[in-house]
């Protein structure tokens, strides 16, 4: 009797087998099996009851970069809580980016959110002020690439959203780090770097930091500095290339702006007599293609890429609404560190 009280939920198996003529050991072993498993059963019975919370991820565009990103958010938020993800894109034919956004911030289905991670195409005050609208109604925030100004947040009196990125600081340099060691060991080489558009937070801080690092190690008069209006590689490639043959250098080290610009300009590059033999290319992102591997290692002229792990930036949006649903984040920015990845290993 005393042995039946001790095991509990296992009693009634146990005499059941008992009765069936097995020994001790037996019926015990058979009763804790089955008990384990309506244990399973019960908890997951429990977890479907739980209410499911609404997130929602707005990107800009279906490109590889947010891609990677909403892989990584899929793959952190997965068996993590109950919960639906939507994921919002724009079409192809959408090219007013911040009007599209901000009318999805409107929506209903982005307004009853638990949570919301957003790629924002750029700093932009309409952006800002549908994400205070939601703040309002108490919807969890989290912006990825592009920090959100705090005073814009601070002076309606709501929270800050959370900020996930890469530390662009830190890429930057990294880039420029490649640039003066190839230039190191070529004496007659230049570079040429595509500063990102001046509405690009993301785009001019890295380029910032990495003529920084040029400026360090004493590479800038070496430097030519180009000035991109856009990250769209059909306005800006055909006018970066003819700055490139006009320079008529023997070696020309170009940092790309982004891993797609990279990919755009290698195939000009090679349809353009007088240059195609003297540039290499560093890009920017660290994209994998759909076969997991870096786009820049697939590029013809491609030397190198500073990985900012996109999809360790979803991962870490993820992370951020789980710790949220357990009320335990405290932390309101949380930076990927990146890599700088060379060839011929990209490693």
């Amino acid at each position: 009797m005393m042995l039946l009280y001790a095991v509990g939920g296992t009693a009634v198996v146990t005499v059941g087998l008992l009765l069936a003529g097995l020994s001790m050991d037996t019926s015990l072993a058979f009763a804790g099996l089955a008990f384990g498993a309506i244990t399973l059963v019960v908890a997951e019975l429990r977890q479907r009851e739980l209410p499911r919370k609404k997130v929602v991820y707005i990107g800009m565009e279906d490109s590889l970069f947010g891609t990677n990103i909403v892989d990584g958010l899929r793959a952190e938020l997965s068996g993590s809580f109950p919960h639906t993800l939507t994921i919002l894109l724009p079409s192809r034919e959408k090219r007013d980016l911040v009007r599209w956004q901000r009318e999805c911030l409107g929506l209903t289905d982005v307004r009853s959110a638990d949570a919301l991670i957003i790629l924002p195409c750029r700093d932009d005050g309409a952006i800002w002020e549908g994400l205070v609208a939601l703040a309002q109604r108490g919807v969890a925030i989290i912006v990825i690439d592009v920090e959100p100004p705090q005073d814009f947040f601070a002076d309606r009196h709501v929270p800050v959203p959370i900020f996930v990125a890469s530390d662009f600081p830190a890429g930057g340099r990294a880039a420029g780090r490649v640039i003066a060691e190839r230039l190191a060991h070529r004496p007659s080489a230049r570079a040429f770097v595509c500063m990102g558009p001046d509405w690009s937070k993301p785009g001019s801080t890295r380029t910032s930091w990495l003529l920084y690092e040029l400026a360090r190690q004493g590479c800038l008069t070496r430097t030519t500095v180009f000035e991109l209006t856009s990250w769209d590689p059909e306005k800006v490639v055909p006018t970066v290339v003819e700055r490139l043959r006009q320079l008529r250098s023997e070696q020309l080290i170009v940092f790309a702006g982004t891993d797609w610009l990279l990919s755009e300009l290698s195939q000009k590059v090679l349809a353009t007599d007088g240059i195609r033999d003297a540039v290499e290319l560093i890009g920017y992102d660290g994209i994998l293609r759909n076969d997991g591997r870096l786009l820049a290692s697939a590029t013809a002229l491609a030397i190198a890429t500073i990985d900012t792990r996109p999809a360790a930036q979803g991962r870490t949006a993820g992370q951020v609404v789980r710790e949220l649903y357990e009320n335990r984040t405290s932390a309101t920015r949380f930076l990927v560190e990146p890599v700088a990845v060379t060839a011929p290993t990209w490693r």
